[in-house]
C-alpha cells in the first residue's frame, strides 16, 4: 500500500464517507478492519461536534433556534458535548448489542455498529450478504440504519424530553 493510498483511506474514514481503495477486504488484518471502523466512528462524532461549534461561532439566528430546541446556551457547550458523546456511544453500544442478539458475529457487529452510527460505508467484509444470512438480520440491519439517518438532536430530545 502506498503512502497516498494510506492517506486516502484515513481521510475517508475520518470524513465518514466510506470510500476505500481495498479490493478484497478478506486480505486485510482484523486489527486494520477495526481501525477503519473506529476512525469512521470518530469522524461521525467529530461531525456532530463541528455542527455545534460552527453554529455557535457563525450563525446567531440558527444558534438561537437550535439552542432553544436543545435548551442550552454558549456557556454550556462542554456540557452538551459530553451529553452528545454519551448519547452517541450509547446508541453505538445499543446497535452492537442488537446485532449480537440477532446472531451476527461480535467482530462484525462491532464494526457494523460503528459504521451504522457514523452513516459511513466501511464494511468488515467484501459484501454485506456474507454477514447478513437470514431475513431477520436483514430487517433489523435495515431498521438500525434508520437510526443514523435520524438527527442525533431528535433522539436527544426524545430521551431528554423537556417541555
Amino acid at each position: 500500500m502506498t503512502f497516498l493510498n494510506s492517506i486516502f483511506e484515513s481521510v475517508s474514514g475520518f470524513t465518514s464517507t466510506g470510500f476505500t481503495i481495498f479490493d478484497n477486504i478478506k486480505h486485510i488484518d482484523q486489527g486494520l478492519i477495526l481501525w477503519r471502523s473506529s476512525i469512521q466512528w470518530i469522524g461521525g462524532l467529530y461531525f456532530l461536534f463541528s455542527i455545534i461549534f460552527l453554529i455557535d461561532i457563525y450563525d446567531d439566528s440558527l444558534k438561537k433556534s437550535l439552542t432553544n430546541f436543545l435548551s442550552f446556551n454558549s456557556a454550556e457547550v462542554l456540557k452538551q458535548t459530553i451529553k452528545i458523546f454519551i448519547l452517541y456511544s450509547s446508541i453505538t453500544i445499543s446497535i452492537f448489542l442488537i446485532l449480537n442478539f440477532f446472531d451476527i458475529r461480535s467482530f462484525n457487529s462491532l464494526n457494523l455498529s460503528m459504521t451504522i452510527i457514523s452513516s459511513g460505508g466501511f464494511l468488515p467484509s467484501n459484501n454485506l450478504s456474507s454477514i447478513l444470512i437470514n431475513q431477520s438480520q436483514i430487517v433489523i440491519f435495515s431498521l438500525l440504519m434508520l437510526v443514523s439517518f435520524f438527527s442525533i438532536f431528535f433522539i436527544y430530545n426524545l430521551i431528554f424530553f423537556k417541555r
